[in-house]
C-alpha cells in the first residue's frame, strides 16, 4: 500500500497532472430539499466543501514534498465543479462568500449537467406549468456529456492533464485524491477505475456493477432496474450477494493525450 501511496505522490499531483471533479447534480431531492446538498447547514464545524479542500491540500502538500518541490506552493490543483441550472447561481455565490476556501478564484471552474424532463411511474410527463413540462438534472452519468460540451476536455488538455478524480459531493466519507487508489490505477494502466462498497442487503438503494454478457463490459445497474431475483440471488462460492458492488460514484479515467 505504502508503494502505491508513493506512485501516487510523485507522479501526478506534484506535476500537475491530476484534478478533480465533484459532481453536484442533486438538489436534496431524497430529503426533500430544494438546494444543492453541498451548501446546506449541517451544523459542522465548518462548510461541508472545507472538509473536502483540507484533504486535497494534504495530498497536494505531501506529492510536493514526496517529489523534492518543497512545500505546497509549488503545487497548483485545479477543482472542476458541476453544477445544474438549478443549483450554479447559489453555489457559485457560496464560494464567493466563503473566498473559495483558500484557493485562487482561476483554480476552480464551475460548469452545468444537462437536465431532462421529468416522466411519472405511468408514463405521463410531469408538468412544472400548464404550458411547461417540468425538468430534472441528468444524473451522475450526465458528467461526461457536461464535460465535453463545456469544452472542459479541450481545457483539461490544455493543462498538461492526465488523469481526472470524479467523486459526489454529497459523500462525507470520501477520500480524496487517495493516494493508495491513485498509485495502484496508475500501476495498473488501465483507462479507468472504480472504488466500490459490498452492498449491504438486497433492497438495498444503490445502483450495482454487472458484467453485460459473457465477456461483456462492466456497467452499472440501478436498483431500481434490478430484478428483484437478481438482487436477491447468492454467490454459492462466497455466501455473499451475487451482485455486491454498488456504485458509490468514486471513479478515476485516464485522459488520453490529444
Amino acid at each position: 500500500m505504502c508503494e502505491f501511496r508513493h506512485i501516487s505522490s510523485c507522479s501526478v499531483p506534484a506535476k500537475s497532472h491530476q484534478k478533480l471533479v465533484e459532481q453536484l447534480q442533486g438538489q436534496g431531492l431524497e430529503v426533500q430539499i430544494q438546494k444543492d446538498v453541498s451548501i446546506l447547514d449541517f451544523h459542522l464545524a465548518s462548510p461541508f466543501f472545507n472538509f473536502k479542500l483540507r484533504e486535497f491540500l494534504c495530498v497536494q502538500r505531501l506529492a510536493a514534498q514526496a517529489s523534492s518541490e518543497g512545500s505546497g506552493s509549488s503545487v497548483s490543483i485545479h477543482w472542476y465543479i458541476m453544477t445544474s441550472p438549478f443549483t450554479d447561481e447559489a453555489t457559485q455565490k457560496f464560494f464567493e462568500n466563503h473566498k473559495y476556501f483558500g484557493l485562487e478564484a482561476n483554480q476552480v471552474t464551475f460548469f452545468q449537467q444537462g437536465t431532462i424532463p421529468c416522466v411519472s411511474n405511468d408514463g405521463r410527463f410531469i408538468m412544472e406549468t400548464p404550458f411547461k413540462v417540468a425538468k430534472a438534472p441528468d444524473g451522475n452519468g450526465g458528467v461526461y456529456s457536461a464535460l465535453k460540451y463545456s469544452k472542459l476536455l479541450e481545457d483539461m488538455a490544455s493543462r498538461g492533464i492526465k488523469y481526472v478524480d470524479c467523486y459526489g459531493v454529497d459523500n462525507a466519507l470520501v477520500r480524496v485524491a487517495d493516494p493508495a487508489f491513485v498509485g495502484y490505477f496508475i500501476d495498473k494502466g488501465v483507462a479507468a477505475a472504480a472504488k466500490v462498497v459490498r452492498k449491504a442487503y438486497p433492497q438495498e438503494k444503490v445502483g450495482v456493477f454487472v458484467r453485460r454478457g459473457k465477456g461483456g463490459p462492466l456497467t452499472v445497474v440501478e436498483y431500481n432496474e434490478l430484478d428483484q431475483s437478481l438482487a436477491s440471488a447468492i454467490n454459492q462460492q462466497t455466501g455473499r450477494l451475487r451482485f455486491c458492488w454498488s456504485n458509490v460514484c468514486l471513479h478515476i479515467q485516464h485522459l488520453p493525450s490529444s
